[in-house]
């Protein structure tokens, strides 16, 4: 017996998506806020350590260019505080990939902020706990990781508020910077 012929005028018909596939949809959705934040924050490690690292390049040459000899420890200093941020800009790249030893690295690097009082603690204290936390650990997994690779359609989106106050800020900004020269 032959099946009956396919009806030209019925509506089309759409495969539903595997389970797996819902699975890793809601986990990313799950955890897209902390995801973002991880990321934000591996934006701030980024910018910190190439801010400091090129302020550290500088004051390295101009102090080895002065004709005063820089003592041993000045030099030793400087140098160290480069090393530490060159650090602080690979690490921040990395997270900002979610790169899974990059965690381990944010978790040192947040802790000498904790004794600058009161910024440094209050900042240091929320990079930990976006690190620390459950949701922490596992924004940095293979499982997250897969997650990402097989929902890129999935983005987070920043309100409108925020874009509204950001450019407020930056308005804000700009007068405070260049309308005391007008």
């Amino acid at each position: 017996m032959s099946s009956p012929p396919e009806n030209p005028y019925a509506a089309p018909t759409v495969e539903q998506p595997q389970a797996e596939d819902n699975s890793l949809q809601a986990l990313r959705r799950e955890y897209l806020n902390h995801e973002t934040s991880v990321k934000g924050m591996g934006f701030l490690y980024l910018l910190g350590g190439g801010l400091i690292g090129s302020v550290m390049i500088v004051a390295l040459y101009l102090t080895l260019s002065d004709a005063t000899k820089p003592s041993g420890m000045q030099v030793a200093i400087m140098a160290g505080i480069l090393v530490y941020s060159i650090l602080q800009a690979l690490v921040g790249y990395s997270i900002r990939k979610l790169a899974p030893w990059s965690r381990d690295w944010g978790i040192v690097l947040a802790l000498p902020g904790l004794i600058l009082v009161p910024v440094g603690t209050v900042v240091s204290i929320y990079f930990l706990v976006l690190l620390v936390s459950k949701k922490g650990r596992m924004v940095f997994s293979p499982e997250y990781a897969q997650a990402i690779a097989e929902t890129p359609e999935i983005r987070y989106r920043t309100s409108i508020w925020v874009w509204i106050i950001l450019g407020a800020f930056l308005l804000f900004l700009l007068f405070a910077i260049f309308g005391s020269s007008f």
